[in-house]
């Protein structure tokens, strides 16, 4: 089954307003944030443990507080703090394409597919949903912020498969 690249969204300042304040709240403690967000991932889809080679080995009970997950943690906030950072910005689109055309390189070259980051979208708009209390127009605003990176994502891991 093939699936679709999202399309390319064009965030309105009240969106860019709703990520941002939400995202302030996400950030103030970014690993805890990453932690909800990973370790849901791992919970439901155990399987995907086997790939990342810092912790196969460590059972997922053990997993959440070591130091292997929390790096892993920071790099997810790291990768959304630079793009949401650079929303409204000046230099937005390259600074969000490059950030997200480097992600989408590092994890296709490892394997990651689309299926698989559709998997951790599912979980991230849920957890930021629970964190921020989301209520409709948040939900579309961080929908359309994933859009937007998982364009750029699938469309290098097109390139990548070719």
């Amino acid at each position: 089954m093939s699936i679709e690249t999202p399309p390319l969204k064009t965030l309105t300042n009240r969106q860019i307003e709703l990520i941002k304040c939400n995202w302030k709240g996400l950030n103030e403690n970014p690993e805890e944030s990453g932690q909800a967000i990973f370790y849901t991932f791992l919970l439901r889809h155990p399987e995907h443990k086997q790939r990342y080679a810092a912790f196969r080995n460590i059972s997922l009970e053990n997993l959440k507080d070591t130091t292997q997950i929390k790096r892993h943690c920071m790099k997810i906030m790291n990768v959304f703090g630079t793009v949401i950072d650079a929303l409204g910005t000046e230099n937005c689109k390259s600074i969000i394409f490059d950030a997200v055309a480097d992600n989408a390189d590092f994890h296709g070259k490892k394997g990651i597919t689309k299926e698989h980051f559709n998997q951790i979208r599912e979980i991230l708009i849920e957890v930021v949903t629970g964190a921020c209390t989301l209520d409709d127009e948040g939900q579309v605003a961080w929908s359309d912020l994933m859009d937007t990176m998982y364009h750029i994502t699938f469309n290098v891991l097109n390139e990548l498969r070719k």
